[in-house]
């Protein structure tokens, strides 16, 4: 009985260590697939420049400019006019033209949390552990008739989102998770095609999301995607403009 527990409980271990090593390989492909660790971490900014459009509705230019340690700036022109939002690290704005007052904006909580995950240049997957998630391999999926790996990503805060890593590239085709508060959050899916790379690192130039239980739609075409350009660091500061909602 002693020598069958021993065996038990050998390969009990051999199987945490071999999904262990299997989960950490799929990691380095991924970054590997990206462009590798030294390049990810070399980028400072972002400045994505594209076309954005809802479903049969009406589209228009849209922008993301995006700078380490947080900030993000988002410029939708529909109609002659330019919806901005901006996060600075725990705070931001926002100016919309078609609100009737047309009054600067401070962002809820929610889309705050929504724009830092966004603004991570790195991704959940690049030192998650020191960003507090934990991450479980729930095996595979199909998408788009690619066979993924399934990763579930529990962040420090307790979101949980999936990310599907193709299991040949190595690269992202899709992402599922929760976006706003738990109250009135709603579950996202996107999918990442057409990836080209720009400076070593590979973007996604067309990106397709849902929102599951909707009708809503959203794709976005990127043009033009820019490593490291030198940005004003006035496009993170709050306008002078009067606030409706008292500054965080």
């Amino acid at each position: 009985m002693k020598k069958i527990l021993i065996a038990f409980l050998t390969t009990s271990a051999l199987v945490i260590v071999i999904h262990a090593q299997s989960l950490s390989d799929i990691i380095s492909k991924n970054i590997a697939a990206r462009g590798g660790i030294k390049n990810i971490k070399a980028i400072k900014t972002e400045r994505l420049t594209g076309h954005i459009s809802f479903g049969d509705k009406n589209g228009g230019l849209f922008t993301v400019t995006i700078q380490r340690r947080e900030k993000m700036r988002e410029e939708f022109s529909l109609k002659g006019k330019t919806i901005i939002r901006v996060l600075n690290k725990n705070s931001g704005w926002i100016l919309n033209p078609f609100n009737v007052k047309n009054e600067l904006q401070s962002l809820p909580p929610a889309l705050i949390k929504d724009m830092k995950d966004g603004a991570d240049l790195d991704g959940p997957l690049v030192d998650y552990k020191l960003k507090g998630n934990e991450i479980k391999l729930l095996g595979k999926d199909t998408i788009e008739g690619k066979i993924t790996y399934k990763l579930m990503v529990k962040q420090k805060d307790g979101d949980i989102r999936y990310d599907y890593i193709d299991s040949v590239s190595g690269l992202e085709l899709m992402w599922k998770g929760k976006i706003g508060t738990n109250k009135n959050g709603h579950t996202v899916e996107s999918y990442f095609r057409n990836f080209k790379s720009v400076n070593g690192i590979m973007f996604a130039f067309e990106i397709d999301s849902e929102t599951l239980g909707t009708p809503d739609k959203q794709k976005i075409i990127f043009d033009k995607v820019e490593v490291n350009p030198i940005l004003d660091k006035s496009i993170f500061s709050k306008p002078a403009i009067k606030d409706s909602v008292s500054a965080n």
